[in-house]
């Protein structure tokens, strides 16, 4: 089964074998160091490519791990005959170091020892690129404060992190070494991420979801406590869909632990943000005009028509500063080309469109807030498989504060997020793709964006068209979207939530599987996304004709069974 799903989604395959194999990790630009180490003595290709090293002038030391017999219940010493082999090739005898260990965490402390003995500064490993993640981050936590410069070169195999899975060999080896792995951290206290220049910290994601989730929650009641004492209530009427009087502009518990966490990580970890100054200010400053706008408008009820402008020449300047969709990937079209004016105006009327439709969506509790919540579950997903540190920072700042307001939030809510928070989490969803796309030049980008918030897209692009086709104002408050229709029918706000978190959960595995998978996984998944919502369109239908038909019953005095 697990070779099936590794074969369906390639893509998350190759960035699993490139996270073990420590990929970037070569030689550093003049090609020297200080002394070449290889790892395992009883593997000949490890030997022999450490030897290779050292004949091409990489280093003037050489030295040898491997396992002791005495200590390893081996027949014969494999260590030392690599040390012969490596001695008949040449290497004199007062260059090379032979140091018998009995595992991976005892390599590590000779090799440290080694290294604070000579002084060395760089250091190359070899070994199997299977073993160097294990090998590189065990050594360094043996080598401590002020470690040497540590780079890693693999020896030849029939497989590598382009295609391990497609043999057992491969297979058996890779998660077998993610096994170790983990006992390594949990038995040794080695972290196997953060170890070598421009590693993500791994650590760093729960703890700063755990500080974002504890901020947004704290921050969400203190805002709804101030509007109680403030009297910013959202009153009832007869558009809203709900009955009591509830305070408004929650979203603030949102928006300030994401830009806030986002300028401070920036900050005191500029190495390890991976972001250009362009998305790493761009960002911050056009989410937060446009919560400012939705902050105003909860309290002064701006134009629509003056909102709209104002989304127009942020988003626009948001483009113009960090970029715009150039190219698209779509199922059975392939890749298609936008230039110029074109690709400006795709983007444009995608940040804009999203923000409108999120914003007229988040009309029933915790609705938004669970969009928000699902959709950057599976953005964190694609930047750490993208290896884009610094975006998976933001899906996860954006899960944690979505989860804190939804507290808060979820049938029957204490507190609404308000214009300030739909504007912002509208746009910040649909920007995502846009600054994923800037960063990897992946093409599939906007339609993974456009999956993620599928729901979303889905309801609001259906009620904008049958609103057009009935020439009613689009911009005017109503209740015709399909989730408020289902309340009007009789079903409950957490019913008709629980059934959109489910289509969102359906729709992000789909947009994942669009993202990871071959071009027949790409259409594969478009054609059950559309039987998904194919499916729930006639449940749709059934509940709200059902209600129809008892009103009708109601109002006619006729009995309730007729039909029977």
């Amino acid at each position: 089964m697990g070779i099936i799903v590794l074969v369906a989604f390639p893509k998350g395959a190759r960035r699993l074998g490139n996270w073990i194999g420590v990929d970037k990790l070569g030689l550093p630009d003049d090609g020297r160091v200080d002394s070449i180490i290889v790892l395992g003595g009883n593997t000949l290709e490890r030997i022999v490519t450490g030897v290779d090293l050292y004949g091409q002038h990489v280093a003037p030391r050489l030295a040898l791990t491997g396992y002791d017999p005495l200590k390893s219940n081996l027949k014969f010493d494999e260590t030392l005959i690599a040390r012969d082999y490596a001695l008949n090739k040449g290497i004199p005898d007062q260059n090379f170091t032979l140091l018998s260990t009995t595992s991976t965490f005892e390599d590590a402390e000779q090799i440290a020892r080694y290294v604070r003995q000579n002084a060395l500064q760089q250091i190359v490993v070899v070994s199997d690129w299977t073993h160097a993640r294990r090998a590189v981050c065990t050594i360094q936590a043996a080598l401590g404060s002020r470690p040497p410069a540590i780079y890693f070169t693999s020896t030849p195999a029939k497989y590598d992190p382009s295609n391990w899975w497609t043999s057992e060999e491969g297979t058996i080896n890779v998660f077998t070494e993610v096994a170790k792995m983990g006992l390594y951290t949990l038995r040794y206290g080695v972290p196997m991420w953060g170890c070598f220049a421009g590693d993500p910290n791994l650590l760093a994601y729960p703890i700063l979801f755990g500080l974002g989730l504890l901020l947004s929650y704290v921050g969400v009641e203190w805002v709804r406590r101030n509007a109680l004492h403030l009297n910013r209530i959202d009153i009832p009427n007869e558009r809203s869909s709900h009955i009591t009087p509830t305070p408004r502009g929650g979203g603030l518990g949102i928006v300030i632990p994401i830009v806030g966490f986002w300028l401070v990580y920036l900050w005191v970890w500029p190495g390890q943000f991976d972001v250009p100054l362009k998305i790493a200010v761009g960002f911050p400053f056009a989410s937060c005009a446009l919560a400012t706008i939705g902050w105003i408008d909860d309290r002064r009820s701006l134009l629509a028509l003056l909102r709209l402008v104002l989304y127009l020449l942020i988003s626009g300047s948001f483009i113009l500063t960090i970029g715009a969709f150039n190219v698209v990937d779509i199922a059975l079209l392939g890749e298609i080309q936008l230039v110029g004016l074109i690709a400006f105006i795709l983007t444009l009327l995608w940040l804009v469109g999203f923000l409108n439709i999120f914003n007229f969506m988040d009309g029933i509790d915790g609705l938004a807030g669970s969009q928000a919540f699902i959709a950057s579950i599976f953005w964190l997903l694609v930047f750490l498989l993208e290896g884009q540190t610094g975006l998976a920072l933001l899906a996860c700042l954006l899960m944690a504060t979505s989860l804190g307001f939804l507290f808060h939030n979820m049938p029957p809510a204490r507190i609404f997020m308000g214009d300030v928070g739909s504007a912002f989490l509208g746009f910040t969803l649909a920007a995502l793709p846009l600054m994923a796309y800037v960063q990897t030049s992946n093409a599939r980008m906007l339609i993974v964006g456009i999956f993620f918030v599928a729901p979303f897209l889905f309801d609001g692009t259906l009620t904008i068209l049958v609103r057009i086709l009935r020439r009613e104002n689009i911009f005017k408050p109503h209740r015709s979207h399909l989730y408020q229709q289902l309340v009007i029918a009789g079903q409950s706000p957490r019913q008709v939530v629980g059934q959109y978190q489910v289509l969102m959960l359906l729709s992000g595995a789909c947009g994942f599987m669009y993202y990871t998978g071959t071009q027949t996984m790409m259409l594969l998944s478009l054609s059950i996304l559309s039987g998904i919502f194919l499916i729930y369109m006639m449940y749709y239908a059934t509940q709200t004709r059902s209600r129809t038909n008892l009103s009708m019953t109601i109002n006619t005095g006729e009995p309730e069974n007729k039909a029977e």
